[in-house]
């Protein structure tokens, strides 16, 4: 939490910002391990929402408001958070790592300037954190989009390229679409070769 008073006091308008009135982007969401639910301050964000009894909640300052709704956020086009709360005049939207791991199935690693967020199912990444001012500010992966140049590579090639290994690897490549189906048969060069 004190992370967080810093990163607000700051910010140009200093404790305004404890207030909503001034924020450097009210997009912004921090990555908090100490949160004990996502929250955010700002209606906007949610996809769908519904009122809850009022529930406490400690700010940055210290000071204690209430959550009085709760929902659902798609955030950044990559992730769902449900039973995010809304809690009125928060300055910040939280992102909360317990909420993280348990509920979004995903798995959170932390270095020294950055984290990393990772799907545990697809083990695909969905967003980082990056270190400013303190705390780590969330930031949704850009997605590639590759084309392939034809169906699959043959197995001759990827023989190669995998530094003449024997068929294991290369009959693995063919179970996720690399290699084409029908495999050869090692090479006599790379058979003798390995058995001198």
């Amino acid at each position: 939490m004190q992370r967080v008073i810093i990163f607000l006091e700051s910010s140009p308008s200093g404790t305004d910002s404890l207030v909503g009135k001034s924020l450097p982007t009210t997009h912004t969401w921090l990555i908090d391990s100490g949160a004990s639910h996502h929250m955010t301050g700002n209606l906007n964000f949610f996809s769908s929402i519904w009122d809850i009894p009022p529930s406490p909640v400690g700010l940055p300052d210290g000071l204690q408001t209430n959550a009085i709704k709760a929902g659902s956020v798609f955030l950044a086009n990559v992730i769902t958070f449900h039973h995010v709360l809304y809690v009125p005049n928060l300055a910040v939207n939280l992102i909360s790592v317990l909420c993280l791991a348990t509920d979004a199935n995903c798995f959170v690693a932390f270095s020294h300037d950055i984290c990393v967020l990772q799907d545990r199912t697809s083990k695909s990444p969905i967003g980082q954190g990056k270190m400013h001012r303190g705390v780590f500010v969330f930031q949704p992966l850009s997605t590639v989009t590759v084309a392939a140049v034809s169906e699959s590579e043959s197995y001759e090639l990827w023989h190669r390229r995998m530094g003449h290994p024997s068929s294991q690897p290369l009959i693995h490549l063919h179970t996720v679409s690399v290699v084409s189906p029908s495999l050869k048969t090692i090479f006599d060069v790379c058979c003798h070769a390995k058995h001198s």
